[in-house]
């Protein structure tokens, strides 16, 4: 049905690759390396045509067989290439009326894989690892036959791939593993395979949407690690780098030169590799023993009372009372600068970045409790303009709160036309400036 040559440099390049799991040596720094890196899976489960004309019916569970061969070479904890050969068949029976179809297929493929835990998993996280997900995509050839048969006239035609341009694709996809020993996990795979070409469905396209047929499978496998060493794939990185410096410690002892593998300020990071030998108890490091300070106050986290605002170091890491002056001081300046159209309570864009910024103090101090007070000019009804300052009020506070505030911090109120900037002998000589000058909104902490 399918060419012999196809199938030849199919099998051959899968069997060069196993050939070698088994026959070449995987060295780090000196000697030969302390895990294993080869690993063999085999996968099986449905497959589906999810893009063309002619689709599987998956409402009616009506969906072919594939089956995946793999092999993975792991060049350290985070990534891998594989090889892996895939074969299967579809069933389509949607799309189309009066026509089904089938294709059946075998490709081979190198997948670059990602090992996601071993990327965003902490070094310094206790206990044993039994979940692996992995990313993969990559680039393969794929040989196929393509059958649709019309069920009113009973006849069939059929479509074979002997171009070996056409035959290029490109797949990406999950797996999710769970360890059960130290040479066999289980686990389950979704592979998205986007053929890059029309009549893998058998029919040719009558639209663009449909020019490119796009097939899914579900499977679920076994993955066999080879030898007997613990595998790479399954390491974490700070068990690998302590490993790399056992093999130092053994290649120098010949030289009398030792190590220090103490940790003298008990950060977790010894003393060979510590960057900060002297930190302080209960501060917070990172890999190579850095104090970390979040807020750049010079008093590292862990031991900083208030580790999300800028404070003094003789003061615990906290702002003093003369520097939270200062803020809401400069904080209520700016403020006042905010100004209403008459009769609006709509912020205007241009303040933004003042609020903003208030976002930023108020956070910094977030054990204090604001209020907002909203002012108005002195035209108009009086019980009018007590409403309007309160919504002027009301229309900061909402923006505050949407930018991450917390309602128990803030508060807001409006003193109408009261306590003017800017005050005339009658409301009817007040200048424009001086009337927009009394529209305004001040902020204020709550003893």
């Amino acid at each position: 049905m399918k060419k012999r040559s196809h199938y030849t440099i199919l099998f051959m390049l899968a069997f060069s690759l196993v050939a070698n799991a088994q026959t070449k040596k995987n060295k780090f720094i000196n000697g030969e390396s302390n895990y294993n890196s080869w690993s063999l899976s085999a996968y099986v489960g449905p497959s589906s045509i999810y893009t063309g004309n002619l689709l599987t019916d998956a409402s009616g569970f009506k969906f072919g067989i594939d089956a995946q061969l793999g092999v993975t070479k792991w060049f350290n904890h985070s990534f891998g290439v594989e090889g892996l050969l895939q074969l299967g068949k579809t069933k389509q029976t949607k799309g189309i009326p009066n026509t089904k179809g089938n294709t059946e297929y075998i490709g081979f493929a190198l997948n670059g894989v990602v090992n996601l835990n071993s990327i965003f998993r902490r070094a310094d996280l206790a206990g044993p690892r039994k979940w692996n997900v992995y990313a993969y995509t990559g680039l393969g050839l794929m040989d196929f036959t393509s059958e649709v048969t019309n069920t009113l006239t009973n006849t069939t035609t059929e479509y074979k791939n002997d171009d070996l341009a056409r035959s290029l694709y490109v797949q990406t996809g999950a797996i999710l593993s769970r360890k059960i020993n130290n040479n066999f996990d289980i686990s389950l795979r979704a592979n998205f395979l986007l053929s890059g070409k029309d009549l893998f469905d058998g029919v040719p396209s009558t639209s663009f949407a449909a020019s490119e047929e796009r097939l899914i499978t579900g499977s679920i496998g076994v993955t066999y690690h080879f030898g007997n060493k613990e595998k790479l794939v399954w390491s974490d990185p700070l068990e690998f780098r302590l490993k790399n410096v056992l093999s130092e410690l053994e290649a120098l002892k010949d030289n009398k030169q030792v190590l220090d593998v103490n940790d003298d300020d008990k950060d977790g990071v010894i003393n060979e590799f510590d960057k900060e030998p002297n930190t302080l108890v209960n501060a917070i490091v990172d890999g190579a023993g850095r104090a970390l300070d979040t807020d750049n106050d010079g008093v590292a986290n862990g031991i900083d009372k208030c580790p999300s605002a800028k404070g003094e170091i003789s003061n615990g890491g906290c702002p003093t009372k003369k520097t939270q002056e200062k803020d809401l001081e400069k904080l209520n300046f700016e403020l006042k600068s905010i100004k209403f159209d008459k009769d609006k309570a709509v912020i205007k864009a241009q303040y933004f970045s003042i609020l903003d910024n208030a976002v930023s103090v108020m956070k910094k101090y977030s054990k204090e409790k604001f209020m907002i007070t909203g002012y108005t000019d002195c035209r108009g009804d009086v019980s009018l303009n007590q409403g309007l300052s309160e919504k002027r009020a009301n229309a900061v506070k909402l923006y505050l709160l949407d930018k991450g505030i917390a309602v128990s911090q803030i508060f807001s109120y409006g003193k109408g036309e009261n306590a003017p900037i800017s005050s005339c002998v009658t409301c009817s000589s007040c200048s424009k400036d001086e009337l927009y000058e009394n529209r305004r909104v001040e902020i204020k902490v709550l003893n």
